[in-house]
């Protein structure tokens, strides 16, 4: 009855927040702030057999310091929130830290740059460090292992293989048996550094060509059925219209499009030897590889139906006389030429959705990575890898209970709060608006892996697989 009548107390407390914000002149809705209230009843801290129950602690007001990254291209986005203001969002994000500060009596206090992990090293010269936790992005942080400068998310004391934890972490990125990188429910970078095929399904229906969730169905999604559909739409490459493609291909060695099908293969790369040395796994699908690159490449190097993101770029600057603008990049640029009807296909993270949602007037799909043929039973997708991770500091002042206490809270609380709305709302049912791409992202979330090598660039082993794909036989690369 006491726990009842506290939790009863913080959600009056907290409906009577959210009622002096709706006063306010802020540009609020009654109806965000609604929902924003019936979210809040959501977590149930009773002692049933299915529900956690979580230590009680008061910490004194104190703050709770977290270094965010702020940057265009991989922010730490919707880990905090300083009011609400009708995106739904935000006012997730707001009472979630709102119930977090209430349980255990802290204030959370944000700091922000573009690159933190730049700056451990001078914070951590004084044996203190001025926050409790990192966010930056994995490639940033991975120095900072080597040189014994972060904590082992192991040595808290919570259960970090709880599904509001990401276990994937600790298998995919522990080393020695320790994980110093790690995500769970707080940031949606959990599962937006994802990558899969975006389609038009208008230019499906202008080329009478069969429906990419037909092969979902039929579980006919492979490497050459996919193929097949981009060699099917065309375009002329001198034409003075930009044209239709059936894919905008991105380059380079950590995203190229041709590394996530390989990914897509079942392929991965990253492994260990006996002596716990961190070794490249390539060598025991030569075969695989080659007849992989060999099937793409022919399809990727026709230029009447396939088009990469510098000549797009370069194509749509041509004709229309238009350059970059100032803090666009050709990326960006490239995707929306996909929301303007120009691809079947493109590659990219869940988090574009949004993007294509508002730009597009064509309705689009979502598939997972094609598989190598028929016979491979499932799909298989990595996330990419300059996403955002956290990084505890190793610094004498950080009370690892007190971490642990919170974090655990906080990620739980947030699989309520910021991830149901920003998965179940934001792109299943506002963005991605019919059930089969809601399937697919959860096929996606399913069979989703990280790759160690990504995160210390080891770049002679991504460098061959682009070489591999540039010229021919995987094996001259190794």
């Amino acid at each position: 009855m006491k726990k009842f009548i506290s939790v009863l107390l913080a959600l009056l407390t907290f409906i009577s927040l959210c009622a002096l914000a709706a006063c306010g002149d802020t540009g609020k809705t009654a109806g965000t702030t609604a929902a924003v209230i019936e979210n809040s009843e959501k977590p149930d801290e009773s002692n049933s057999d299915t529900t956690p129950v979580f230590k009680e602690a008061n910490y004194g007001g104190e703050a709770f310091t977290i270094y965010l990254k702020d940057s265009s291209n991989y922010p730490s986005l919707y880990i905090s929130a300083e009011e609400t203001n009708g995106d739904l969002m935000n006012d997730s994000t707001w009472a979630r830290n709102l119930l977090l500060e209430q349980k255990y009596n802290i204030k959370l206090a944000f700091l922000s740059a573009s690159n933190p992990a730049s700056k451990l090293k001078t914070d951590l010269a004084g044996g203190d460090c001025p926050y409790d936790l990192m966010f930056d992005s994995r490639t940033d942080l991975a120095d900072h292992i080597t040189t014994g400068e972060l904590t082992d998310f192991q040595e808290l004391d919570c259960d970090i293989t709880t599904d509001w934890w990401d276990s994937r972490c600790i298998s995919d990125l522990s080393i020695n048996g320790k994980t110093y990188l790690m995500l769970s429910d707080i940031s949606i970078a959990r599962f937006a550094g994802l990558r899969f095929m975006y389609f038009n399904k208008q230019i499906i229906e202008n080329y009478n060509l069969t429906s990419p969730y037909t092969n979902l169905a039929e579980n006919t999604w492979d490497l050459d059925t996919f193929l097949n559909l981009v060699k099917s739409v065309r375009t002329d490459p001198t034409s003075s219209e930009f044209g239709t493609y059936g894919l905008v291909l991105e380059t380079g060695a950590s995203n190229g499009v041709y590394m996530h099908m390989i990914v897509g293969c079942g392929l991965r790369y990253s492994g260990f030897d006996s002596d716990g040395k961190l070794i490249c796994t390539l060598s025991d699908n030569i075969s695989k590889i080659d007849d992989a690159f060999s099937r793409m490449k022919t399809v990727f190097s026709d230029k009447e139906c396939v088009i990469t993101m510098d000549e797009s770029d370069a194509r749509d600057a041509a004709i229309h006389g238009t350059k970059l603008g100032e803090g666009e990049h050709k990326y960006a640029r490239a995707r929306s030429m996909f929301a303007q009807g120009h691809f079947l296909f493109t590659h990219t993270s869940i988090a574009q959705s949004a993007r294509f949602a508002e730009i597009m007037t064509a309705d689009f799909g979502c598939m997972p990575n094609p598989k190598y043929n028929l016979d491979q039973e499932e799909y298989s997708h990595k996330s990419d890898p300059y996403t955002v991770c956290y990084a505890i500091p190793k610094a004498a002042n950080i009370d690892l209970e007190r971490l642990g206490t919170v974090l655990d809270y906080w990620s739980y609380i947030s699989n309520e709060y910021t991830i149901q709305t920003y998965y179940d709302i934001t792109i299943k049912s506002k963005k991605v608006k019919e059930v089969t791409a809601s399937e697919v992202v959860d096929i996606v979330k399913r069979t989703a892996h990280y790759e160690l090598i990504d995160v210390f660039e080891v770049s002679g082993v991504t460098d061959a697989l682009k070489n591999a794909y540039d010229n021919g036989n995987i094996s001259r690369q190794l």
